[in-house]
C-alpha cells in the first residue's frame, strides 16, 4: 500500500521522466484496451493522484469496481485508500476521512498489519491537520499496536514521531520528549544522521517552549554537533537561530547576539536573502531589548531589503511592524502608526491571524497613547475578537490590560474593572500553564520511578510466591513419607530456613532500597515546591500535606487524627481523606502508617538509635500500642521490626 506512514525515513523513490511515463503510457494501454486488472487500476489511480486528482479518482472508482466483483479484502481496502487519497489531493477531507475508515474496515480483515497500521496513522494525521488533536492520538496509538516494528522499523518511528508532535501541539511537551527519546533509544542505525539532528533540534524545542532553557540548549547543542560533522552548513545556521532565540526568550541578550551573529555571517556567506531577512529582524529584536535603538533600526531595514529581494510578504511585514515597536518606545508615534498600519496591509495579504492579531493590538496601543480612543477601541476589539478565536492566552492577556487602560480613560470603569479582572485572570492562567509543564515533566520522571519499583516489587513477590508454593508442596512429599525419612525432614527444613532467611535478607535490602527511592522522591518534591506555583485548591493542598509529613512530620503525633490533620491543613476531613485516596490510593490510615513505618526504618538503620527497645521506636513514631506498630510494620514491610533490627549491620 502506498502510504505516507514513512514519513521522515522512507522517501520515493525518484524515477527518470521517461521512464515514469513509458510506464504510466503502459499501463494506459493496458486500460484502454479492457485488459487492466485490479492491480493496474489501483497504480494508476497511485500515479495520478499527486499531479491529476481527479484521475485518480476516476481510476480508483475503476478500481474499486474491479475489487469488489473479485470480493478480495485487501484489494477493495488498497481502492478505497486511493479513492481517499484523490479527495486528500483535492482538499477535501471530509471524503478523504470516509474513504480511509472504509479502507480501514477492509483492512482489518486481512492479516496486513503494516497496511492496518498505515491506515491508522493516515487517519490520525488527517484529524492532526484539523486540530482534532484527542482524536488523532487515539488514532495514534491503534497504529502503535498494529505496526510490526521487524519488518517496518520507519513506520514505527514514524509513529511515534507523529504521537510526539500530538503532544507537542497539546502542550504535553514533557511526553511529548519522552517519545522522541524512545524514538532515537531505539533506532540505533535505522535513521539517519541527519534525522537524529532534527529529532534533538524538536526535543530542544519542546523545552523552550516550557521555558526549560538549560535543557534547551543541551539538546539544541547535540543537534549542532551532529550537523557540524555532516558539514551542513545551512542547518548549522539554523541550530544556531534556534539556540540565540533560547537565549533571547531566557534574556541572555550577549550570548543570544553570539549566536544570530554566527547564523547571520553563514547565511550572507551563502547569500540566501529569505534567511538574512529573519535573522537580521532577530538581531534587531536584541538590539530592541539591549535599548540599541539606533542600531536595531539599521537591522530591521537591511531585513527589509532582504525581503523584497526574495519576495518574502510575511518577513517584510516582521520587520515593518519591528520599526513599529522601536518608534514606540522613542515615544514617536506618528512614525510608529506609519510603520505598523504599512505592517498590517501586508500582514493581512498573508492571512497570518497572530501577526495581523499582534499587529492590530500594538495599532491599538499606539493610538489610545496619543488619545485617539475611538481608533485605539477599534483595533483593541479587532484584536480580541482575532485571539479568542486562535485560543492565544498570552495575546488575550496583554489585550485585556489595553482594553482595560482604554475603558479607564473614557470613564467607563465597570468595564475597565472587567477587563482588568479578565487580565489578572489570564495572566495566572499563562503562569500556571508553565508551571505545570514543569509540573508534568517532574510526573513523567516520578510516573518512571514508581513503575521501576512496582517491577522489581512484583517480581520479589512473585519469588515469594513461589516459595511458598514450593514449601507446600514439599511438605506434603514429607508427611506422605513420614517418619522413615525424619533425617531427611530435618535436613530439608534447614535448607528451608536458610532459604527463608535469604528471602527475607533480599527484601530488607529492596525495602532498604525503596526507603532510600522514597526520601529522593521527597527531596523532588521539596525542589519542585520551590520553584511551582499549584494550579488548583487540590494541589494546595496535597502540596500542604507534603510540607507536614516531608517537613513538619506530623504523622509523629501519636494523638494525630483526620480531622485534626484537616483543621491543620485547613480544609475539612471529607475532602482530605478523598484527596488521600485519589492521590496516593490509600486511606488515611494506610497513609499515616507508610509514614510512621518509613521513620521506623531510619530509626532502625541510625547508629544513634541503637539502644532503644521496639517499644521505644513504636512511642517515637507516633504509636501509641507496640501490638499496633508490628502489626503495621510487618504488613508495609514484609518483615518484622525484631528481624529488621538484628539484621540491620
Amino acid at each position: 500500500m502506498k502510504t505516507r506512514l514513512t514519513l521522515l525515513f522512507i522517501f520515493s523513490l525518484i524515477f527518470s521522466l521517461t521512464f515514469g511515463q513509458s510506464k504510466t503510457d503502459s499501463l494506459l494501454t493496458l486500460f484502454n484496451n479492457n485488459k487492466a486488472n485490479t492491480e493496474d487500476c489501483i497504480e494508476l489511480a497511485t500515479l495520478y493522484n499527486e499531479i491529476n486528482p481527479d484521475s485518480g479518482n476516476y481510476f480508483a472508482k475503476i478500481a474499486l469496481e474491479l475489487a469488489i466483483a473479485g470480493d478480495k479484502s485487501t484489494q477493495i481496502g488498497e481502492a478505497y485508500y486511493q479513492l481517499a487519497d484523490s479527495y486528500y489531493y483535492r482538499d477535501k477531507y471530509d471524503s478523504t476521512l470516509v474513504y480511509y475508515k472504509k479502507s480501514l474496515f477492509y483492512y482489518l480483515k486481512t492479516n496486513e498489519n503494516n497496511d492496518i497500521a498505515g491506515v491508522y496513522n493516515d487517519i490520525g494525521q488527517l484529524l492532526q491537520q484539523q486540530s482534532k488533536l484527542d482524536s488523532s492520538m487515539v488514532y495514534f496509538q491503534q497504529a502503535l499496536l498494529y505496526i510490526d516494528k521487524e519488518s517496518l522499523p520507519s513506520g514505527y518511528y514514524a509513529i511515534l514521531i507523529n504521537i510526539a508532535n500530538t503532544h507537542t501541539y497539546l502542550g504535553n511537551f514533557a511526553y511529548s520528549n519522552e517519545a522522541l527519546l524512545q524514538v532515537l533509544k531505539e533506532s540505533g542505525n535505522d535513521i539517519s544522521a541527519y534525522t537524529r539532528a532534527i529529532l534533538y533540534n524538536n526535543i530542544g524545542l519542546n523545552y523552550r517552549r516550557s521555558s526549560n532553557y538549560d535543557a534547551a540548549i543541551k539538546y539544541y547543542n547535540i543537534s549542532l554537533a551532529i550537523d557540524d560533522s555532516l558539514g551542513s552548513t545551512n542547518n548549522l545556521a539554523n541550530d544556531y537561530m534556534n539556540i540565540g532565540a533560547t537565549y533571547y526568550s531566557w534574556e541572555k541578550y550577549d550570548e543570544a547576539l553570539e549566536m544570530f551573529n554566527k547564523a547571520y555571517v553563514i547565511f550572507a556567506k551563502l547569500k540566501l536573502p529569505r534567511n538574512i531577512a529573519s535573522i537580521s529582524a532577530d538581531l534587531a529584536n536584541v538590539q530592541k531589548a539591549l535599548g540599541n535603538y539606533e542600531i536595531a533600526i539599521e537591522y530591521f531595514k537591511l531585513s527589509i531589503d532582504s525581503a523584497k529581494a526574495c519576495n518574502d510578504i510575511y518577513l517584510h511585514a516582521n520587520a515593518l511592524h519591528g520599526l513599529a515597536l522601536v518608534a514606540f518606545q522613542q515615544l514617536q508615534y506618528q512614525k510608529s502608526l506609519k510603520y505598523g498600519l504599512e505592517a498590517l496591509e501586508l500582514f493581512n495579504r498573508t492571512k497570518r491571524s497572530f501577526a495581523i492579531c499582534n499587529t492590530k493590538l500594538s495599532l491599538g496601543r499606539t493610538y489610545l497613547s496619543i488619545n485617539n480612543l475611538i481608533k485605539a477601541e477599534i483595533y483593541l476589539l479587532s484584536a480580541d475578537s482575532l485571539s479568542k478565536e486562535m485560543k492565544s492566552l498570552e495575546l488575550e492577556k496583554d489585550i485585556a490590560f489595553q482594553l482595560a487602560s482604554l475603558y479607564s480613560a473614557k470613564g467607563l470603569h465597570q468595564q475597565s474593572n472587567d477587563y482588568y479582572q479578565r487580565f489578572i485572570i489570564i495572566n495566572d492562567s499563562v503562569f500556571n500553564k508553565k508551571s505545570h509543564s514543569i509540573l508534568i515533566e517532574y510526573q513523567v520522571k516520578f510516573d518512571n520511578l514508581a513503575k521501576q519499583r512496582d517491577v522489581e516489587r512484583i517480581s520479589h513477590e512473585n519469588d515469594i510466591n513461589l516459595e511458598r508454593i514450593n514449601q507446600k508442596n514439599r511438605a506434603i512429599v514429607v508427611l506422605a513419607i513420614g517418619s522413615l525419612v525424619f533425617f531427611i525432614m530435618i535436613l530439608f527444613l534447614w535448607i528451608l530456613y536458610r532459604q527463608k532467611n535469604k528471602s527475607y535478607k533480599t527484601l530488607f535490602i529492596k525495602n532498604k532500597e525503596q526507603l532510600e527511592a522514597d526520601k529522593q522522591a521527597a527531596t523532588y518534591r521539596k525542589d519542585l515546591l520551590k520553584k511551582v506555583i499549584p494550579i488548583e485548591i487540590s494541589d494546595k493542598i496535597v502540596i500542604a500535606l507534603h510540607r507536614a509529613m516531608d517537613d513538619e512530620k506530623i504523622f509523629l503525633q501519636q494523638d494525630l487524627s483526620a480531622s485534626k490533620l484537616a483543621e491543620e491543613l485547613g480544609t475539612n476531613t471529607s475532602y482530605l481523606s478523598k484527596i488521600i485516596n485519589d492521590k496516593f490510593g490509600l486511606n488515611f490510615s494506610a497513609f499515616i502508617n507508610k509514614y510512621r513505618i518509613q521513620e521506623a526504618q531510619i530509626i532502625i538503620l541510625n547508629k544513634d538509635y541503637k539502644n532503644y527497645t521496639i517499644e521505644a521506636i513504636a512511642h517515637e513514631c507516633g504509636y501509641k500500642s507496640k501490638s499496633t506498630f508490628n502489626e503495621a510494620f510487618k504488613r508495609i514491610t514484609g518483615l518484622t521490626p525484631s528481624y529488621y533490627m538484628s539484621n540491620k549491620s
